[in-house]
């Protein structure tokens, strides 16, 4: 895991957790208009090009909760969690050994459904392909390109070539098997694009129907984030106020 810190030292803590396939350098953009803040940013293991494995996201997010302490670094204005992000950053808040005024999360993953393993099993197939596309003979053609600006689309077919099979099933076993706590006491932003899964959001109104749930018509999975940085970091600054 890489810990990076960008942005204005002196200024409040910012902890941005990016999602699967990413690495930092894909949220370069929205720390260009971030950077009276500091940004601590995060790249897990099997993201970096270092051909470490991604064990579970229990040791993602023991392994960062000691990195942040070493740094000196336990409290923060707000931690910003994309998609498979989202998930530790409600780890993170929940066991509270890193402290945080806010919680932002885009396109969290709210629910489990009855045939998760089937579908565990299709997922892994998928990301698989994916990662052996990315290092294979056709590897310049950007699978991802019709989703995500090409920047976006280069970086995370990069980060998926140098991913074992072992760090895939890892990965998408634990995302497959997580599923929002009836209890939740943190004041949390979900934010979700309208072409994002609607069950999430129906679950999220299941268990808490009083959440605070923004829905960003014309956006899929951290399209917005990808595409409108700008307008995605006055988001995060209203919020934070």
């Amino acid at each position: 895991m890489n810990i990076e810190i960008k942005g204005n030292k002196n200024g409040k803590k910012v902890l941005l957790l990016p999602g699967m396939f990413q690495s930092a350098d894909c949220l370069e953009s929205l720390c260009d208009f971030l950077n009276e803040y500091c940004l601590v940013l995060v790249t897990y293991n099997a993201h970096d090009g270092a051909k470490r494995e991604f064990k579970s996201y229990a040791h993602e997010m023991y392994t960062l909760e000691n990195g942040l302490k070493k740094l000196h670094m336990t409290e923060f204005e707000l931690i910003a969690g994309f998609s498979m992000g989202g998930i530790l950053a409600l780890n993170l808040a929940r066991r509270g050994r890193i402290q945080t005024k806010h919680v932002f999360v885009d396109n969290l993953k709210t629910y489990r459904p009855f045939y998760w393993k089937a579908l565990y099993c299709k997922e892994v197939v998928e990301n698989r392909i994916f990662s052996l596309w990315a290092k294979g003979p056709f590897k310049k053609k950007l699978c991802l390109s019709k989703e995500y600006t090409n920047e976006w689309a280069e970086k995370m077919q990069r980060n998926a070539a140098g991913m074992s099979f072992s760090s895939v099933k890892n990965m998408t076993w634990d995302y497959m098997r997580f599923t929002l706590p009836k209890e939740l006491e943190l004041p949390i932003h979900y934010f979700y694009g309208s072409e994002d899964c609607k069950c999430n959001i129906r679950r999220l109104y299941k268990l808490y129907p009083d959440a605070d749930v923004v829905v960003k018509k014309d956006c899929g999975n951290l399209s917005f984030l990808d595409q409108e940085p700008v307008e995605y970091a006055t988001m995060l600054k209203n919020y934070m106020k």
